[in-house]
């Protein structure tokens, strides 16, 4: 009788608790930018941020419904990005869509 009462408070507090989500969940688009999604990733914890990787091998619907569970934003990295320099990131709590270059991506996925 007693270990239901645990479980139910145990459950209470669960859902009571505040979801802590990461800076940004980076997508590759292809399971050849694997590894390039890899460095960024690499390069924006070290700066301290909170950073979740995705695979290539998923697809982008699949990865922007991963993403939305787990980061505030989602960084599409395309080969278009890569070369460019400039990554497109989509902040879900607002819907925009915001090209960020590469001097500015610390700073901006600090924002918030």
């Amino acid at each position: 009788m007693g270990l239901d009462r645990l479980v139910l408070t145990l459950l209470a507090q669960e859902s009571a608790a505040p979801q802590v989500l990461a800076d940004a969940f980076v997508a590759p688009l292809g399971e050849s930018l694997n590894a390039a999604a890899l460095v960024l990733a690499r390069e924006l914890r070290h700066k301290g941020l909170w950073i979740e990787l995705g695979d290539g091998g998923f697809r982008l619907k699949k990865s922007f419904e991963a993403a939305d569970k787990t980061a505030r934003r989602i960084v599409i990295l395309g080969e278009d990005e890569l070369q460019s320099g400039i990554l497109t990131v989509k902040t879900f709590s607002t819907g925009i869509q915001t090209k960020v270059p590469r001097a500015n991506w610390v700073s901006f996925f600090q924002i918030e």
